[in-house]
């Protein structure tokens, strides 16, 4: 008997897929695609208005902000609600200033008693105290470290006459008559003139030392009449 082989059954495989439904596949994942592009969107929406929403909410808070300082310092300088003014009443202002005017009213009648007091003990022309005023000074002519002489030679003393000559030009009797005539102890007051007046000194005052009688100051004789001048001088006795 002659038995013919038996092929075997052949695997089930994949079904061809129509092209029909192929189509409908792409069209259904075309809108799911858009729906997330879509979603992705709104999401980015979202945020975009929340940011705008605080910056919004930042820039009134700013304003605000502005607004209350402008009005905090209105407020400071009037309140119409309490009618206070720099941040005080009317009444408290009013004591404020009766105050400070009592007070600086009492300081200045104390230093105006103080100064009238301390004035009543000075005097007007010659200082109370005189420790700490200068040394009077002294000029003494003729001008010579060591003076030496020789009586009976006029050559040896005469640059020394010749000094004291010269300093006492300037108080001439007739210079002297155009200065003032002062009294011991009377005070005078300077007027505005340029040029000063000064008392009178004549050198007629100063007798055989006036050079006016004896020329050679006494130096002819042996006796020479030194002559010394001072300043800054008060009250003093010579």
């Amino acid at each position: 008997m002659s038995s013919s082989p038996q092929q075997p059954n052949p695997e089930p495989g994949p079904e061809p897929i129509p092209e029909e439904t192929k189509e409908e596949a792409k069209e259904e994942v075309k809108p799911e695609m858009k729906e997330g592009k879509n979603g992705e969107t709104e999401e980015e929406k979202k945020e975009e208005e929340k940011e705008e929403t605080k910056v919004e909410k930042e820039e009134d808070k700013k304003e605000e902000s502005k607004k209350e300082k402008k009005d905090s310092w209105k407020d400071f300088i009037y309140n119409p609600r309490t009618g206070e003014f720099m941040g005080r009443t009317a009444s408290s202002w009013g004591l404020i200033l009766l105050f400070y005017l009592v007070f600086y009213g009492f300081l200045t009648a104390m230093f105006c008693l103080t100064m009238w007091v301390m004035l009543q003990t000075l005097d007007e022309n010659v200082p109370r105290r005189q420790d700490r005023v200068a040394n009077p000074g002294l000029v003494v002519r003729p001008h010579a470290a060591e003076i030496s002489f020789n009586r009976s030679d006029l050559t040896n003393y005469n640059e020394y006459t010749r000094q004291l000559h010269e300093l006492l030009q300037r108080y001439n009797d007739s210079i002297q008559e155009q200065n003032d005539l002062c009294m011991v102890g009377e005070y005078t007051e300077q007027d505005e003139e340029p040029i000063k007046k000064v008392c009178q000194f004549k050198r007629s005052m100063l007798r055989e030392c006036s050079g006016l009688s004896d020329t050679s100051f006494g130096f002819a004789e042996g006796k020479p009449c030194i002559i010394i001048k001072m300043n800054r001088v008060s009250q003093s006795q010579i």
